[in-house]
């Protein structure tokens, strides 16, 4: 995998999800990331109760913050003031990227405001994650995930236009697209700096992101509900969906093309029912899924152009698909533990203050 950011130091103090997904993938691309984490506890992902845990190296850790944080070095600082304040000023000066996730206005209360950062390191990027961003009248408010995928539309379409279902429909981890983004807005910034040889500030603003990545998601859910004559959209339409197999599997059918979905018709032989309504094509699709197992609708299409593929269980994909570049692996006790999303020379999470003799000196 390239390595295009070796030489780049990130100082790492966000917790949770995003942020450390962000500077997640900057360490994927060659940079140094030097998680910053409070000496009691650490980050709240190491142990927090609600998700699945693993021991890897003597520590037993979640499963989120094993994945989110493969390959990166740890730190404890207690840095409002004294000896911990000065060692975080250290890594500044020597830092590329500082990301952080507190709330808005925390660092400028500890003395660490945007000038202040770049007084001491002029060529610094300074990138400030918050939900709604630094000036927004919800920006003392803090939110999950969840919470803003709920509350910019997409559940709520989820729910009542696609799923028909009484109850809000959440899919984890959808909110951490913004990752993306951010490590994008990053990458662009130090590409910048090559010409303007000075830092920035990014105010990045998680909800913003969301919108902009799943755009296309929400103008959809938007055009469905303000227009309700329209019957034929993509989430009703026969040519992209789900269906049920023979032996109770499901394929996914994406031929939204006219040119595919007539194509996979004439090879079914039911090319016939494409002057029919969506609700009769539908149902002759069913029962035409309904002929062969999951497997074998597989096998018989791929290769093709016609958009179809099994729904796969992740023992599945690992089985069929070519993975190995994304695809991580921690020695745990002499067995390897496989981390989906990394390299594979990513390695495992770092203890809590394990590199502290790497850049401190007592």
């Amino acid at each position: 995998m390239s390595k295009d950011l070796d030489g780049v130091r990130v100082i790492d103090m966000s917790t949770m999800a995003i942020g450390p997904l962000c500077t997640s993938l900057l360490g994927e691309k060659g940079a140094e990331i030097v998680k910053v984490e409070p000496k009691r506890g650490g980050d709240p992902l190491r142990y927090i109760p609600l998700f699945p845990k693993v021991e890897i190296r003597g520590e037993t850790v979640s499963l989120p913050f094993l994945s989110l944080n493969a390959g990166k070095r740890s730190v404890t600082l207690s840095f409002r003031k004294g000896k911990g304040r000065e060692h975080l000023l250290s890594l500044i000066r020597s830092a590329d990227v500082l990301v952080e996730n507190f709330k808005p206005g925390a660092m400028a209360e500890w003395g660490l405001d945007d000038d202040t950062l770049h007084s001491i390191n002029p060529r610094l990027i300074v990138v400030h994650i918050s939900s709604y961003g630094q000036n927004s009248p919800l920006s003392q408010s803090m939110f999950h995930e969840s919470n803003l995928t709920s509350m910019v539309g997409i559940l709520d379409g989820l729910q009542k236009q696609w799923l028909k279902s009484n109850t809000p429909a959440h899919i984890p981890g959808m909110g951490l697209s913004a990752a993306n983004a951010c490590a994008f807005d990053i990458i662009t910034s130090l590409f910048s700096r090559f010409n303007t040889n000075r830092g920035t500030v990014i105010d990045f603003s998680i909800v913003k992101s969301f919108v902009r990545t799943q755009g296309v998601v929400l103008t959809e859910m938007h055009y469905e509900k303000s227009n309700s004559k329209n019957d034929k959209t993509l989430t009703t339409s026969a040519r992209n969906g789900f269906y049920q197999c023979k032996d109770d599997g499901w394929v996914c059918f994406a031929a939204v093309e006219t040119r595919l979905y007539e194509s996979f018709l004439k090879e079914v032989g039911l090319h016939h029912i494409i002057k029919m309504s969506e609700e009769e094509q539908l149902l002759h699709l069913k029962e035409l899924f309904k002929t062969r197992d999951k497997a074998e609708w597989g096998e018989l299409f791929y290769g093709t152009d016609c958009c179809l593929t099994p729904v796969n269980s992740t023992d599945e994909a690992l089985s069929i698909l070519e993975l190995s570049d994304v695809m991580g692996k921690c020695d745990r006790g002499g067995e390897n533990f496989i981390i989906l999303g990394h390299a594979p020379n990513a390695g495992p999470p770092p203890k809590l203050g394990e590199h502290n003799h790497l850049y401190f000196v007592e």
